[in-house]
């Protein structure tokens, strides 16, 4: 991978948080609605991102080493996010946190938003080859998220623990799965189809970005510097999983690669956004989960420069 000067990695990152200021801004003077919000993320999770992700994965050439690329990072991501998943629940039962709150911890710990800002940021820092290697990890993430994530919830609101396949069904799950298929089948579609699909896919990190200023402009800054536990979340979040990770990868290979760059920037990214949603669902607290995911936002601006930096100079 070649390798980034400083100056190089704050610009890259920078020029993504400015694609959030507008956002910011719109909703902080209160220009932009919550339901206007709310039709922007139904545009970028069920348009936008399935579109990204198609793109990605015909846009890139297959060969075998993009092939082991991507078995080597489902292996990785399944152990990193079980890894995850025990450090969590260790911490958690180590506090003696009540069933509620310590769902948001395992889950806000083990889970990252690899969809609104991770695979808008490796496209942008990495290109289409690593935006590949970004969609297995995001495979993988729905995955745990929709049976190991949801139980969690689940049993913090009641003894029942389901897995609801419908859960699996979203645009994003889909055109992961469709666009693993046209890639390992050779699949040619034609320009007419992938081209608006090319188009579609470059506007998902502006709109992305845009929709993470607007969350943060519904939140006051003041408030979330006043959640401690909040801390002790990101805290693992953006350094200690993503260091671990590192090290891990560092002593297993014999050189660094993309994928294990993309694997640690991955893993780098703040809090899911869907952890709030949940909560909010589940009945746990979904103030204090919308305050993690908005502060490890916030916090990855500063943490996720330094990881391109480190993962550039291997």
């Amino acid at each position: 991978m070649e390798s980034l000067s400083l100056f190089s990695c704050i610009s890259s990152v920078l020029i993504f948080i400015l694609l959030a200021v507008p956002g910011f801004v719109s909703r902080k003077y209160k220009f932009l609605s919550t339901t206007q919000i709310d039709g922007f993320a139904f545009i970028l999770v069920n348009i936008l991102w399935p579109a990204m992700i198609i793109d990605s994965m015909t846009s890139v050439t297959i060969s075998k080493s993009l092939v082991h690329m991507g078995i080597y990072t489902a292996v990785i991501s399944t152990i990193v996010y079980t890894v995850s998943l025990i450090i969590a629940l260790t911490y958690v039962k180590i506090r003696k946190l009540p069933n509620a709150l310590g769902a948001i911890f395992i889950f806000a710990i083990a889970f990252n938003n690899t969809g609104f800002i991770g695979m808008p940021f490796i496209k942008e820092v990495l290109g289409n080859e690593a935006l590949f290697i970004a969609s297995i990890i995001e495979l993988v993430n729905d995955i745990f998220i929709f049976t190991i994530g949801l139980m969690l919830f689940q049993s913090s609101f009641s003894s029942k623990r389901r897995i609801n396949i419908k859960s699996f069904l979203s645009p994003g799950f889909i055109s992961v799965i469709v666009g693993l298929l046209i890639f390992c089948l050779h699949i040619s579609i034609p320009q007419l189809i992938t081209k608006p699909i090319g188009y579609l896919s470059n506007a998902t990190t502006a709109i992305a970005m845009f929709l993470v200023g607007a969350q943060l402009g519904e939140t006051s800054l003041k408030e979330l510097y006043k959640e401690k536990k909040a801390y002790e979340i990101n805290l693992f979040r953006l350094l200690i999983i993503p260091f671990l990770l590192f090290v891990f990868l560092y002593l297993i290979s014999d050189h660094w690669t993309l994928a294990n760059s993309v694997l640690v920037l991955m893993f780098a990214t703040p809090v899911a956004t869907c952890t709030a949603i949940f909560a909010r669902q589940y009945k746990c607290d979904y103030h204090f989960a919308t305050k993690c995911v908005m502060l490890s936002t916030f916090y990855s601006a500063l943490t996720l420069p330094i990881w391109l930096l480190v993962t550039s100079r291997i």
